[in-house]
Formats: structure tokens, C-alpha cells, sequence
């Protein structure tokens, strides 16, 4: 389990288990930060991390938290949508559709960490 801290508040990341989380785990804590793509998602920049092709779905569901390979980033989704790019979906964050929402109006910055 890992936690991710936006503006001061704490959420938990229930972790999937694919060769792209343990890459993430190693690579923590991480500081990302982010920008909101069409009221649909935030998304920030990380480094390299391994690609589970076999995880992968273009289903982008509210509160995942997926690794986009196309752009080496993490992506928070905000909204239910299809994407164009199949993500590794690396887990789901305990945080309301309402938070997800106000995460879209604004940039910022992020921490992911161990529990």
C-alpha cells in the first residue's frame, strides 16, 4: 500500500500486482508534478519505469492510478473515460469523484511514498 499526498492531504493507493508497480515501489518516494488533461485526468512526468504490457487496459476508470508509457507518465484518472493509449493500471486511490474533479482546474505537485 502506498500514499499519495496532494495539497497537504493523504490518500491511500490500494497497489495492483504487475512488474510496473514493483518498478514504481523501487523508485520512491517519487514528487510528480502535475497538469490536468481535458477535466479528465492529471497527469506528471516520472522516470522510466518497467512496462507490464500485460497489465494494460484502455478502460480508464475514476480514481486509478495508471503509467502511461507513451509519455513516461503517471496518470491519475478523474473521470470514467476510453483512452487512446493502453496504461498500466497500478493500483486505486481512496479519494472522492468531487476531489478528483476539483484536481482538474488546477497544476501542481504530488508525493507518492511508502505507508
Amino acid at each position: 500500500m502506498l500514499k499519495l499526498v496532494i495539497g497537504g492531504k493523504s490518500y491511500t493507493v490500494n497497489l495492483n500486482n504487475n512488474q510496473t508497480t514493483l518498478s514504481l515501489s523501487k523508485n520512491l518516494p517519487l514528487q510528480i508534478n502535475y497538469q490536468p488533461f481535458s477535466d479528465i485526468e492529471i497527469y506528471g512526468q516520472v522516470s522510466n519505469l518497467n512496462y507490464d504490457g500485460l497489465a494494460t487496459s484502455r478502460i480508464a476508470i475514476a480514481g486509478q492510478l495508471k503509467y502511461c508509457l507513451e509519455y513516461n507518465s503517471l496518470v491519475l484518472v478523474c473521470q470514467n473515460h476510453h483512452d487512446i493509449f493502453n496504461e498500466v493500471n497500478l493500483g486505486t486511490v481512496e479519494i472522492s469523484s468531487v476531489e478528483l474533479q476539483q484536481l482538474t482546474k488546477v497544476s501542481g505537485n504530488f508525493w507518492i511514498k511508502n505507508d
